[in-house]
């Protein structure tokens, strides 16, 4: 038998507190380089699918100009469905598209749910979130539908689809110098009489009998890749955690969840605004103390820029920073003159004939 010999074992290797503190500050720091990137890398993603929405949806709207021999209307008239339901058939939702009653106001869809909180019928067509209408850096496609949109003639909220893109209206509400604005509609009031205009104002069960839009691509004087379509729509957190006000529905009746501005100009309250691209997502922009308020304007949740399509149907990213008027400390008196619309304005209106400088 061979003898084993005795003495003490050799001791293991093991950390030391020191070294185990340092490992763990070494790979804090790792984390800390690689997180940024990480954000970087997700961000520029987002971004890029942001940027293929409106890619889709501006050749949408050339396909329908295509088919009907004009851009589509922002709404087929006040109250009734908007352009992102007409554009459904051309961005792969045909099947949706299908179940609306383009005759009849948003409020009068068919298979209307019993509340706003449902349940919903998949006849449906109001409660259809569409995945292209929401841009993945401010959210994914939600599983609730807008709040609160109220309709003409007291009728009751009627939940709907949300989104985060806006057409452009042009420099101001009702300034109707946008790329896709208010067209021409022919409808009928239950007692047979003809009506061609005011129809929020018409009875509930008016339908519209003809539309057809009012801007062509020709009719875009200062060239399609000088007017802006579509932009993402400026949105306060609040209002997509609740989804009311400039939230609610994008086919529905109210005006600043489907239609947006970028211009300057005399309101309607006789004052004269400023309306810029929002520095998502403040609720309010000091470049415009007094001026058009929040929900009318584009904004992003893009660091520093905010994403559109023109009417070329190319998508660019404008910078937050890109004025609507040349010198925005000018008196609120003189910013209306056309010496001083800045390069946001001219790409809001589609034929003020002015030179575009300076867009970067």
């Amino acid at each position: 038998m061979i003898p084993i010999p005795c003495g003490r074992r050799p001791s293991r290797p093991a950390f030391t507190l020191i070294e185990l503190l340092v490992v763990i500050a070494i790979i804090a720091i790792l984390i800390g380089l690689l997180l940024p990137a990480v954000q970087k890398v997700r961000e520029a993603a987002a971004r890029t699918q942001c940027a293929n929405n409106l890619k889709q949806m501006g050749l949408a709207v050339h396909n329908y100009h295509d088919a009907n021999g004009t851009l589509p209307p922002d709404r087929i008239v006040n109250t009734w469905p908007t352009w992102a339901v007409l554009i459904l058939p051309y961005i792969e939702q045909d099947n949706v598209y299908k179940l609306w009653d383009l005759q009849r106001r948003y409020a009068r869809q068919p298979f209307p749910p019993p509340a706003e909180t449902g349940p919903f019928d998949p006849r449906d067509p109001c409660t259809k979130n569409i995945k292209t209408y929401f841009c993945p850096t401010r959210r994914s496609v939600p599983s609730d539908y807008s709040r609160d949109d109220q309709n003409a003639n007291s009728q009751p909220p009627r939940p709907g689809g949300r989104g985060d893109y806006a057409a452009n209206g042009g420099s101001l509400d009702n300034s109707a110098d946008g790329a896709l604005v208010n067209g021409t509609s022919r409808g009928v009031r239950p007692d047979g009489s003809v009506i061609t205009s005011n129809f929020a104002a018409a009875p509930p069960d008016t339908l519209v009998l003809s539309f057809r839009g009012s801007v062509t691509l020709p009719g875009i004087t200062d060239g399609t890749s000088n007017t802006l379509l579509i932009g993402e729509k400026h949105l306060p957190p609040a209002r997509v955690a609740d989804a009311t006000g400039p939230d609610r529905s994008i086919f529905g009746p109210i005006r600043n969840a489907y239609r947006r501005n970028a211009g300057v100009g005399v309101q309607t309250n006789a004052t004269t605004g400023v309306v810029t691209i929002d520095i998502s997502p403040l609720v309010s922009d000091p470049r415009n103390p007094g001026g058009a308020q929040p929900n009318e304007r584009f904004g992003s949740w893009h660091p520093a820029v905010c994403q559109f399509v023109l009417c070329d149907g190319s998508v660019r990213a404008l910078r937050n920073s890109i004025q609507a008027v040349v010198d925005p400390n000018l008196p609120a008196s003189t910013v209306a003159l056309p010496p001083n619309q800045g390069p946001l304005h001219r790409l809001a209106v589609r034929n003020d004939g002015q030179v575009i400088q300076n867009i970067d």
